[in-house]
């Protein structure tokens, strides 16, 4: 790791900084209660069907996947099957780790309890700057999504 760069104090902050702006999204769009969501994957999108009907999307990228299977996280960075054009943030978090000597940003894949997925994410998020991140299920798999400003589509 790098000389005076203090992954414990990083993770910590990111990881308050994530849940604060997780709580004031649960606050205005309850996403907690999201009936429907999706990607877009060639516009860069996710899709969401909130409780009330109202249907919002953000531009977004993807940060990795859990595969419930194996307990396994994968970085969207060496991942193949996801779009280049989704994964440029998780290639920024990854060159993060480089620079500080971060190994577990550098790591293609972990093997973690699915808990401390969000505490990675927390941290990409912060590095990216992102206004809030998203885990959706399909197949088995968690797909981690940071993303941008909300906008309701309908």
């Amino acid at each position: 790791m790098k000389d005076g760069y203090n992954i414990d104090s990083e993770m910590e902050n990111a990881c308050y900084r994530l849940a604060s702006i997780m709580d004031d999204l649960e606050e205005h769009w309850h996403f907690s209660k999201v009936t429907e969501w999706g990607l877009d994957d060639e516009a860069g999108l996710i899709h969401w069907t909130l409780p009330n009907g109202k249907q919002v999307s953000a531009a977004c990228q993807v940060m990795g996947t859990y595969d419930l299977g194996t307990g396994s996280f994968l970085w969207a960075w060496g991942n193949e099957s996801i779009d280049s054009n989704l994964k440029e943030d998780a290639q920024r978090v990854h060159d993060f780790g480089q620079q500080n000597g971060v190994d577990f940003l550098t790591f293609r894949k972990l093997d973690c309890a699915e808990d401390d997925v969000w505490d990675l994410i927390a941290l990409a998020s912060q590095i990216c700057d992102s206004r809030g991140a998203y885990c959706g299920e399909m197949d088995g798999v968690l797909i981690y999504v940071s993303f941008g400003d909300i906008k309701v589509v309908s």
